[in-house]
């Protein structure tokens, strides 16, 4: 065949870089895999096994170490495992586990930062590990639960730096590499967002984004769909990475975003993908760049563009006389380097401001918290909330019976009141309803109907009693109540009337103080309070509450 014959092993370019070894090696035993079956292919699928057979070898004998051991360890180990699974070879599914799960905490900050302060190179990490993750859960391979932990909180920096528009805010080097493109023109933040969407308890992409065609490659119709009903994680207005030195803004309207730099320089010794851009920032207007980042544009063969681009005065910052704040000593090596601190970060800048004006509505889950503090009778315990992150939070609910029980209980405890009530009903997450559907047909062999009202709110029946999933609770929860390593009790329920559960304001003139409407386009409901708007519980022992 043409490309042995012309790249004989260990011989020429195409043998230079341990990395590229294990891109091609993966692609090839994609294309194993594609041949399988196929008339008349058995020859060349067994020229293609050798070659698979003897990249992996090499590259587990000769993966990256030293200043190179970053994302190209990444990638190596993945090839070296995607082989092991293919072959049935033990051994290496083992070292490539092994590799991933030390370089976690290495090549990566708490918050979920790639330690190389590349958004790029972190989607490239994030896609090698993604790949292993789908191979090792379908072939029944465990690996360590830190996996799903970090990999959340790095899909969540990347999700924050992506705006409404498409636009993305990136700081250091970006090669455009990728390791698996099966449809050409691949959006890569998109689809790297996409394929934890599938593997991760949260959805981080849209649904166009998750049925691209690269990722219909790798997982059938049903699992498509349950990716698209899960909870979306929505960027909050501000997120700073204290650790991981870099701060993403947004308008309220959405419609602007700032990403600002306080980071090192880069990764380990070298900081090989770094730029001289200490305090820099970018902002963009609907999608346009208004201050934008020059980018990378070459790696090799023009040292002068190189350099260029990576120039202190080339970056919205501070430049003192055209010189760099760092000192470049080569394509990929830098020598002294500029130091950057965040002294100070809030997300409320409340000064010379009446707060009050800001407190809108204590709302109803703090007034029922404070309901069953009082009276422990009301309140059912859902144990996974109480889980160290949300990947546990989430597979804890998963397992069966956790939903029904809770249901259950709720109804047991509950006042016989309530179920005398007009409309009593029980209110849930969109993961605790989840959950009870699965329940259901895990153990009676039912399917639970659910029936959609409009938009983010469905209707169900558990054991005579009306359930309301209420998604928009999830997507509450999910954007303010997360603290990037797990949801403050993302699974909650109520049980009550609705009648019980009231809103209002300050005033003896109710007709002018609070006005109501329903505008039918966006089909939405619009309240005006001339006061502060607030909640109240009409009966507070006509409620029972699970979180």
């Amino acid at each position: 065949y043409d490309w042995n014959k012309k790249n004989p092993f260990l011989w020429g370019i195409s043998w230079t870089s341990v990395m590229e070894i294990a891109i091609r090696c993966s692609n090839w035993c994609f294309t194993y895999c594609f041949l399988d079956g196929m008339k008349d292919a058995a020859g060349l699928q067994g020229k293609i096994r050798t070659g698979i057979i003897n990249m992996a070898d090499y590259i587990a004998k000769h993966y990256s170490r030293y200043s190179s051991a970053n994302n190209h360890l990444i990638v190596e180990a993945y090839a070296i495992g995607q082989t092991g699974i293919l072959c049935g070879y033990f051994p290496w599914i083992k070292l490539a586990s092994e590799i991933l799960t030390k370089e976690l905490p290495l090549q990566n900050y708490p918050d979920g930062v790639n330690r190389e302060l590349s958004l790029h190179y972190q989607a490239f990490y994030m896609e090698a590990m993604g790949l292993t993750m789908r191979l090792f859960h379908k072939n029944h391979i465990a690996y360590p639960e830190i996996w799903n932990t970090m990999l959340d909180k790095m899909c969540r920096y990347v999700a924050d730096c992506t705006g409404d528009y498409g636009e993305v805010v990136e700081f250091g080097d970006n090669d455009e590499g990728k390791i698996l493109d099966l449809q050409g023109g691949l959006d890569y933040y998109p689809y790297v967002l996409g394929l934890f969407s599938y593997i991760l308890p949260a959805r981080y992409a849209n649904e166009k984004d998750i049925r691209c065609e690269n990722l219909k490659w790798l997982f059938d119709s049903d699992e498509t769909e349950e990716a698209c009903r899960k909870a979306v994680y929505h960027p909050p207005l501000s997120a700073c990475y204290r650790e991981g030195g870099n701060t993403i803004l947004r308008s309220e309207d959405r419609k602007i975003l700032i990403g600002i730099d306080h980071a090192e320089l880069g990764f380990g010794s070298i900081a090989a993908h770094g730029h001289a851009d200490a305090l820099s920032f970018q902002m963009f207007v609907e999608g346009q760049p208004v201050f934008a980042d020059p980018g990378t544009y070459i790696y090799h063969c023009d040292i002068k563009s190189r350099n260029a681009f990576r120039k202190t005065e080339n970056h919205n910052t501070v430049c003192m006389d055209g010189s760099d704040q760092s000192e470049m000593l080569g394509p990929f090596l830098w020598g002294r380097r500029a130091e950057c601190r965040l002294l100070e970060f809030s997300a409320n800048d409340t000064d010379g401001l009446n707060v009050e004006l800001f407190k809108t509505c204590d709302g109803f889950f703090k007034r029922l918290f404070a309901i069953c503090a009082e009276n422990s009778g009301q309140h059912t315990v859902i144990s996974a909330n109480s889980e160290a992150s949300y990947a546990l939070q989430k597979s804890k609910m998963k397992e069966l019976g956790a939903a029904t029980s809770v249901f259950d209980t709720m109804l047991e405890d509950a006042d016989s009141r309530i179920f005398q009530k007009s409309g009593h009903a029980i209110f849930a997450t969109k993961s605790l309803c989840d959950s009870l559907s699965r329940d259901v047909r895990e153990k009676y062999k039912v399917i639970m109907p659910w029936t959609v009202i409009f938009d983010g709110l469905e209707v169900g029946e558990y054991d005579g009693v009306t359930v309301v999933k209420c998604s928009i609770w999830d997507r509450f929860i999910q954007a303010y109540q997360n603290d990037k390593t797990k949801l403050n009790l993302p699974h909650r329920a109520v049980l009550c009337s609705p009648d019980n559960l009231m809103y209002g304001c300050e005033g003896d003139n109710p007709i002018s103080d609070l006005d109501i409407w329903f505008e039918r386009k966006p089909r939405k409901n619009y309240i005006y309070s001339t006061g502060k708007l607030g909640s109240m519980i009409g009966e507070d022992n006509l409620v029972q509450v699970a979180y």
